[in-house]
């Protein structure tokens, strides 16, 4: 794991649903790893808002199924293995906050989520 941290204003938050949102963005990018790569997370201000990035070196995302990845219930796991909602939560926490997340990603090359959060006025 690589972390970049730099430099952010304060985000006004609950604490608990942010961690679970960035938990669930990290354990997906630890299960598409297949036996080993590089786990990268950075924060970064950007104008009047953070950016939190979780990139991996994993298997990637198809084209076709980004569209679907925050959808709940939606899951490329086998049965039994997942439940397809981790996605989903923490699309919803990061709403619920204001932010928003963008996601790119190359089949066998790995994927990256950035997460964008308000910073709090005058933090």
């Amino acid at each position: 794991m690589v972390k970049e941290f730099g430099e952010i204003p304060l985000v006004r938050c609950r604490a608990n649903q942010i961690n679970q949102a960035f938990m669930s963005v990290l354990v997906n990018a630890c299960q598409s790893i297949d036996r080993t790569g590089v786990i990268t997370v950075k924060t970064q201000a950007e104008g009047n808002r953070v950016r939190v990035t979780f990139a991996d070196t994993g298997v990637g995302i198809p084209s076709e199924n980004l569209k679907k990845i925050f959808d709940p219930g939606f899951t490329t796991k086998g049965v039994g293995v997942g439940i397809g909602l981790s996605l989903s939560i923490a699309y919803n926490v990061i709403e619920e906050h204001g932010g928003e997340i963008d996601v790119e990603s190359q089949v066998d090359k790995g994927t990256t989520f950035h997460l964008y959060l308000p910073a709090t006025a005058g933090g």
